[in-house]
């Protein structure tokens, strides 16, 4: 996927935003819009192929907890199969922050996919 653009996919009601490297805020957005459309119970976001700066990264992330957790009560899951030391681990380290309601740090998108399918 490197160098492609943001897309969509879905899991039965899991919406999984693939984040494309240097992607603007306004297009994840929308991307996490059309999610939300289509009654998505939760929202996964691949930081696989991102490679921008932690500002950059503070900010999608921020801009779309607003837009899916605190106006639909909507949980979000970030993703990242390449560890801890890429984003969005990375950024949320670096910028100090261990807790954030609404949002959850997690490995691979396949073992995220099947606890939210079961339900954990």
């Amino acid at each position: 996927m490197e160098g492609e653009q943001t897309y969509i996919e879905y899991e039965g009601d899991i919406g999984i935003i693939h984040l494309g490297d240097y992607d603007l805020t306004e297009k994840i957005m929308g991307c996490a819009e059309e999610v939300i459309s289509r009654g998505s119970k939760a929202i996964i976001l691949d930081f696989e192929y991102v490679r921008t700066n932690v500002s950059t990264i503070l900010g999608h992330i921020s801009a779309i907890r607003g837009k899916c957790y605190d106006e639909n009560n909507i949980e979000i899951y970030l993703c990242n199969v390449k560890g801890e030391d890429e984003y969005p681990h990375k950024a949320l380290r670096l910028a100090g922050i261990t807790v954030l309601e609404g949002i959850h740090v997690k490995g691979g998108i396949e073992e995220t996919v099947e606890e939210l399918s079961q339900g954990k």
